[in-house]
């Protein structure tokens, strides 16, 4: 409240140093009512409509002032009379029917939303907005009665039936309706044509803790989408949630195999490992991977990773060692494969000697492989040397601002306070339109005890921003 107050003390001095600059005045009436002073910011918003008059946007902004300070049938009058010039104006009629629910006038509420439907569009995007509206206002009859008329209406629309009767299967959830919404959820799932909606149904349900129908409806359709890689992982992960791992213990391979990202590979590792090891499949997927001929980077990646968990390292070791001279050959997958198992023992040291040899090809300094490189470091106390590929990495990605905040937390972890701060002002000149930037340095400002200095970023940063929410910490 103490940096609101003098907020507004400051927008009142620069107000009446710039008369004609309304959007101060605005500003300081915004304020004031979110301190409580509702008598000032009507005040303020009465002395801001005698200015512009003919501002539709303040006298609407104004209604909200007025209802907020209990003025409720004020703001409604005011309302009515700006819909009845402007009666196609939807947004008005969504702020009229607020005002009546507040006037315990549901059935006036529940009309003005209809009126906003029938002049809207026609769109699914304005008709589930009037359903979320009826169900904010809590006129959850209503709402369940125009989303099932929604999903009705758009049943015969390719693009858009589903997430029409997904809006009505959320709605149905949140009115605990539970059985029905899984039934949607469920059936969207089994009628999908493609593995995205399969995917998007079945999510629905994990989120929600549903995790068994969640995990039939995958399994229900895996067959229909055995290469795509997304839908085996959300099926592998479901099987975890709900203690079913051996549903997933057979996909294991065919997921592997339709993975080309490497950070994909690598996550998918992971999980797969879990699923090895909550199925008690460790022991029969080593034999089979190892008797695979040929077996793709991933599936040698997870074959590492089986055995360094059930106790073997140095069979994991011999696996993923390149052949003498053939280093600078192995593929990329196989290098981040080694790393991960060094990384997993606390081998700092020697994961980041094979990144870094991994690096130091051409074409191979990217973001996401110097990110690690630093990290790997950085855990080992080598902060010379994570300063040293810092530079590099800008180099590489001049227009990154991410190597520049880096460097900075590098230095501030080592103590040297005055070299990050002039590495964010080097920033800061070199990105002034960054957000991140601008909010480091003001910080770095604030622990030198430089309060000026960050105070006028501060100012600027609020100067620059659209709503009151971004203006408060």
């Amino acid at each position: 409240d103490l940096e609101l107050d003098g907020c507004a003390v400051r927008l009142e001095a620069l107000a009446q140093e710039h008369p004609q600059r309304i959007a101060l005045l605005r500003r300081r009436a915004v304020i004031l009512n979110e301190l409580g002073r509702t008598d000032d910011a009507i005040t303020q918003w009465q002395a801001l409509l005698e200015r512009a008059p003919g501002d539709r946007e303040l006298k609407a902004v104004f209604a909200d002032v007025l209802a907020d300070a209990g003025k409720t049938q004020e703001a409604a009058t005011l309302v009515e009379t700006l819909r009845d010039d402007r009666p196609d104006d939807g947004e008005l009629r969504l702020q009229l029917a607020g005002l009546y629910k507040k006037l315990d006038r549901p059935d006036d509420a529940a009309a003005q939303v209809r009126a906003f439907r029938d002049a809207s569009d026609g769109s699914l995007t304005s008709g589930v907005r009037a359903v979320r509206t009826l169900e904010r206002l809590e006129l959850n009859d209503q709402a369940e009665a125009m989303a099932r008329d929604l999903a009705a209406a758009f049943a015969d629309d390719p693009a858009n039936a589903y997430a029409a009767n997904e809006n009505l299967a959320e709605l149905l959830f949140r009115l605990d309706k539970r059985d029905e919404a899984t039934g949607l959820w469920t059936a969207a799932a089994a009628e999908a044509t493609d593995a995205t909606a399969v995917l998007s149904a079945a999510r629905a349900l994990s989120s929600r803790g549903l995790t068994t129908p969640a995990l039939d409806a995958l399994i229900g359709r895996v067959d229909d989408f055995p290469a795509d890689p997304e839908l085996l992982a959300a099926l592998a992960d479901a099987a975890l949630r709900d203690g079913r791992p051996e549903a997933a213990a057979v996909h294991l391979r065919p997921w592997l195999g339709a993975l080309t990202d490497v950070e994909a590979t690598g996550r998918a590792v992971t999980t797969a490992a879990r699923v090895a090891r909550s199925a008690e499949q460790e022991v029969s997927l080593i034999d089979e991977l190892t008797a695979a001929t040929p077996r793709t980077d991933g599936e040698t990646w997870l074959l590492a990773a089986l055995l360094e968990q059930t106790n073997d390292p140095g069979g994991a070791d011999a696996l993923l060692s390149p052949e003498p001279g053939e280093e600078d050959q192995q593929p990329e997958t196989l290098v981040r494969a080694r790393v991960e198992l060094l990384k997993g023992r606390g081998q700092n040291v020697a994961a980041a000697d094979i990144l870094e040899t991994f690096v130091e090809r051409p074409g191979n300094i990217r973001s996401v492989l110097v990110r690690e490189l630093i990290d790997l470091y950085s855990r080992d106390l080598r902060t010379d040397q994570a300063l040293a590929w810092v530079e590099r990495w800008k180099q590489a990605s001049p227009g990154s601002v991410s190597p520049w905040l880096q460097q900075a937390a590098l230095l501030a972890g080592e103590g040297k306070d005055p070299a990050a701060l002039e590495t964010l002002q080097t920033a800061s000149r070199r990105f002034p339109d960054d957000l991140s930037v601008s909010t480091a340095l003001a910080d770095a400002f604030t622990n030198a005890g430089r309060t000026n200095d960050a105070a006028r970023i501060y100012w600027n940063l609020y100067d620059q921003a659209d709503s009151i929410s971004a203006k408060l910490p």
